[in-house]
């Protein structure tokens, strides 16, 4: 038996693009043994539309996406 172990899915949602660039670096340098693809968004909407046909095994969210702060 094969101990190679599932390689993860990643979904980057942030609404500035240096935010994902950064988040994409570290991704692929450090953790490039455990996660295979990376999706990256720019909002909620495009992670909604993302979400229809990519199922990722972790999600890395800006916690202040332009638009979105008042949710109540």
């Amino acid at each position: 038996m094969s101990n190679q172990s599932k390689k993860l899915k990643a979904l980057v949602i942030d609404d500035e693009m240096s935010g994902r660039t950064m988040i994409e670096f570290y991704i692929r340098e450090y953790l490039s043994d455990t996660i295979e693809q990376i999706i990256s968004v720019d909002s909620i909407n495009a992670a909604i539309i993302a979400l229809t046909n990519y199922v990722p095994d972790i999600i890395f969210c800006d916690y202040e996406l332009t638009g979105y702060r008042d949710w109540e």
